[in-house]
């Protein structure tokens, strides 16, 4: 058999936990059940050969220091010590209360040292309790008879037992049964819980169960040990074996669930929880106006003042026959600005200048008497508005001609001026065409280029030079009107340069540049000073005349 922590675990929303010693029902049964050396439930019982019972973990201890019996001095050695089945399975059959037969929640189970703490002979012990003095336990509150019957009996005066361990020498035991998980084992067991006796005998018995029991007791290895348990008389009434406990409360109908809706309806029975959420001020109710899943609680507010679809009386106290008027709470905007008759609205030709306000029942009556008025209102505002506009007219004509004066102007002062300085000419000069670097003009791209012996047939022995437009980057639907010069600069006689003037506009149909053919012959260009240090000195001047775009 293996026990799992549920028996001392957690036993409420909050967390905490009951020791398994209290949650037994047959207390004077459990007191036959003791380890002789801890006092506590037995777990994994040992025993002599005269038959006395030890818990596995205190007996090993105790023979560690002493090779005898605790409880009858026999001598005794580890491997005869021997399983008692009976015992076992008495164990196994033991009744304990459901965790949810107490109230909710517990404090939470102290952690046991790392390492247990080297149990002590019964002489030893003796002689530690006379130091370590009593410690008293008192309940809070009891149930049943006036004598005060409790879980364990009638807990009065109780002290620590000569027999018992120090403090010091407390240890933690394990489960019953091999693989199983650990039993709480600590300083409240050994207060002697299972020694205490019944004023009147009947603490076996669910009637005598006591209401509330409290311990406390100083420090163990740095520990506060303590808890209370308190019955609870609306709660669970059933108890079963160790083996089934655990099956029983997962699906115990006095365990504590959280209601569906809302955490402030605080703890529910679980075989009530299905009758509170249909009465639970929380939880959603639909709307029978706009079908809405509104909070219940909220209800009443959402009806008074959100909900769009509410029936409404008209404010103004319009009626529908000889009744008052209902709308939905959503269309009472709507229905005040546009169709209520009993609102207060302007009159229609207020834009012209027309002051007077009346109910909306009242405006075709106005409107009847008032023609000539209104009549004479849209002629003065139509005047005055045609002269706006006329104003406005000319103000934009007045900027559109100052713009296209100032576009004019900038055109005509944008010129630009290239020098070409073709060094090593005698050597480029091999070559057939000749190009300068690139540059931009009113946002296209141009060069100078000449052939050193003519473009065709007819003008060899002469440079062809033109003004080229660079097409691979030319503004889509954009055209420009060039009024430039291109000069072969004579360093010998200024006034024996060579000028050619052009005017023409880029982009040019079937070509893609404008020049001269016949621009200066090569004999001229090598005899009469247009070379100077092997450099052939070319000269550009370049206006803008005018851009045009293509719709």
């Amino acid at each position: 058999m293996s026990l799992d922590s549920s028996f001392y675990g957690d036993f409420s929303i909050g967390g905490g936990y009951i020791p398994l010693d209290l949650l037994i029902v047959d207390q004077e049964t459990a007191k036959e059940l003791q380890c002789g050396i801890c006092l506590q439930l037995l777990s994994k019982p040992r025993q002599c050969k005269n038959g006395h019972l030890f818990c596995e973990a205190c007996i090993r201890q105790s023979l560690d220091r002493n090779q005898e019996c605790p409880s009858c001095r026999l001598p005794l050695k580890l491997e005869e010590l021997a399983r008692s089945l009976f015992v076992e399975k008495h164990i196994r059959n033991l009744k304990i209360w459901c965790k949810y037969h107490f109230h909710q929640p517990y404090p939470t189970p102290p952690t046991p040292s790392s390492t247990p703490p080297p149990a002590q002979s019964s002489s030893s012990s003796s002689s530690s309790s006379s130091t370590s003095g009593s410690v008293a336990l008192a309940p809070e509150e009891s149930i049943g008879s006036a004598s005060g019957n409790g879980i364990m009996g009638t807990p009065g005066n109780l002290s620590m037992s000569s027999s018992l361990p120090s403090p010091s020498a407390l240890s933690w035991g394990s489960a019953i049964g091999s693989g199983s998980s650990s039993i709480l084992s600590n300083s409240t067991s050994n207060l002697n819980l299972f020694s205490m006796s019944s004023s009147n005998g009947n603490s076996g018995s669910s009637q005598n169960v006591a209401k509330t029991l409290s311990t406390s007791t100083p420090p163990i290895n740095g520990i506060n040990i303590g808890y209370c348990a308190t019955v609870d008389p609306d709660g669970c009434k059933e108890s079963h074996t160790l083996e089934n406990i655990s099956k029983h409360e997962a699906a115990c109908g006095f365990s504590i669930v959280g209601c569906r809706w809302s955490t402030q309806c605080g703890r529910i029975r679980r075989h009530q929880a299905e009758a509170h959420e249909l009465s639970c001020p929380y939880r959603p109710e639909r709307c029978k106006h706009c079908s809405q899943d509104v909070q219940l609680n909220n209800m009443e507010e959402h009806e008074r003042v959100l909900c769009a679809m509410f029936p409404v009386q008209c404010p103004k106290g319009c009626k529908s026959g000889d009744s008052p008027l209902i709308i939905r709470r959503g269309e009472l905007e709507s229905h005040l600005k546009n169709r209520c008759p009993e609102q207060e609205v302007d009159c229609s030709f207020s834009d012209q200048g027309c002051t007077k306000r009346f109910l909306r029942k009242d405006l075709k009556p106005h409107l009847a008497e008032e023609v000539v008025e209104h009549m004479q209102l849209m002629k003065r505002g139509y005047d005055e508005q045609l002269s706006l506009l006329r104003t406005d007219l000319d103000n934009q004509l007045k900027l559109r001609d100052e713009r296209i004066r100032y576009l004019e102007k900038q055109v005509h002062e944008n010129e630009t001026k290239v020098e070409w300085k073709v060094k090593s000419f005698s050597t480029l000069r091999k070559k057939s065409y000749l190009q300068s670097d690139k540059f931009s003009i009113a946002g296209f791209t141009w060069f100078i280029g000449f052939y050193t012996d003519g473009d065709n047939p007819d003008s060899r022995g002469f440079i062809s030079i033109y003004l080229f437009l660079d097409v691979a980057h030319l503004p889509k639907g954009k055209s420009i009107t060039l009024e430039y010069y291109l000069r072969f600069i004579n360093h010998r006689d200024p006034h024996e340069s060579v000028k050619k003037d052009f005017k023409t506009t880029f982009p040019i149909k079937g070509g893609q540049g404008w020049g001269d053919r016949k621009a200066l012959k090569n004999s001229v260009l090598e005899q009469n000073g247009f070379l100077k240090d092997d450099v052939l000195h070319i000269e550009a001047e370049i206006s803008v005349k005018r851009i045009a775009w293509s719709v």
